[in-house]
């Protein structure tokens, strides 16, 4: 499965083995800066910050739940996202540099 490259429409970061596996990513490409980071935190779209953040596990709706999570908690939260059992996270930084805990990412 490829995960996209949120700077290049129909570009590729990355591809993730995720056989019998689910997929979930969060970030602002296609939605925008929609997702609310809590009092005093600087917006997502702050140039240092990571353009995706994406979460491979056993359930859909848990791995978005994380995906949003992560992205909120930027790259500390893949940290956090390791923790929970079988569930495994990729990011790609606003510059594009791919970032991952999970021994099924290769980049492109």
């Amino acid at each position: 499965m490829a995960i996209a490259d949120p700077r290049a429409a129909f570009g590729i970061a990355a591809m993730v083995d995720a056989s019998d596996r689910a997929v979930a990513t969060s970030g602002t490409s296609e939605r925008g800066d929609h997702i609310w980071l809590g009092p005093g935190r600087e917006p997502a779209h702050r140039a240092d910050a990571i353009a995706s953040f994406t979460v491979v596990g056993p359930d859909i709706a848990v791995a978005d739940a994380y995906a949003t999570i992560g992205f909120a908690m930027g790259e500390s939260g893949m940290a956090w996202v390791a923790r929970h059992e079988d569930y495994r996270s990729i990011v790609v930084r606003g510059d594009g540099t791919v970032v991952s805990d999970a021994a099924l990412v290769s980049a492109v």
